[in-house]
């Protein structure tokens, strides 16, 4: 397989999974790029390979810096994420030192592959923590 076709597939797959993560459906997708619903079907079955321009509007749809797409192993410079889409919380706990803990502790749960029901469970037990301490 050729190394364009493999980029091809990745670059579907990474849109693909992206969106999903997002909660987006395809159409909704089009809907923000102005794309086409089958244009989106397409490049993340690998079918078709994204101009530059169309990375550009997509990376944007989704948060993110058009590198993502491009980045081995899906790893991309904190200075390229856009965190656009982010509450305004979030963004300020992500810039303080004490927030590396937790997010390596988000990492490897992610990487685990955490269920639904596991992470409602965790959710649970942080409630019941915040109602304990009376927040």
């Amino acid at each position: 397989m050729g190394r364009s076709i493999l980029m091809v597939e990745k670059i579907g797959e990474k849109i693909k999974e992206l969106r999903i993560k997002r909660g987006i459906r395809q159409e909704e997708l089009a809907d923000r790029t102005g794309h086409s619903q089958s244009y989106i079907s397409r490049l993340e079955g690998g079918f078709i390979m994204p101009s530059l321009k169309a990375v550009r509007v997509i990376s944007k749809a989704l948060g993110v810096d058009e590198s993502y797409f491009f980045a081995k192993d899906n790893v991309v410079a904190p200075d390229k994420i856009t965190t656009t889409h982010l509450p305004e919380e979030i963004k300020n706990f992500l810039v303080l030192d004490k927030a590396v803990p937790y997010l390596e502790l988000a990492k490897t749960l992610y990487d685990e592959g955490l269920t639904e029901k596991e992470i409602e469970a965790i959710k649970l037990i942080v409630a019941r923590r915040k109602n304990r301490k009376g927040e």
